[in-house]
């Protein structure tokens, strides 16, 4: 099965995120649809996978984490 990427706000519009390239990031359907309205710094620690070093890099990437 291909995972199709989805895309993630960051932090969630409902909680003040934007429509912008700082703001999203690409996700899996399966993880875009468990962090739901949470913070990006909030829900992805949680997980399983989760890296410092990959947090590293999508707070590099968004520049606004």
């Amino acid at each position: 099965v291909r995972n199709i990427l989805e895309q993630e706000h960051v932090i969630p519009v409902k909680e003040g995120g934007g429509y912008t390239k700082e703001n999203i990031i690409p996700a899996c359907s399966s993880c875009n649809s468990s962090k739901r309205a949470k913070d990006f710094l909030e829900w992805y620690p949680e997980q399983d996978f989760y890296s410092k070093a990959r947090e590293k890099k999508i707070s590099e990437f968004v520049k606004k984490i």
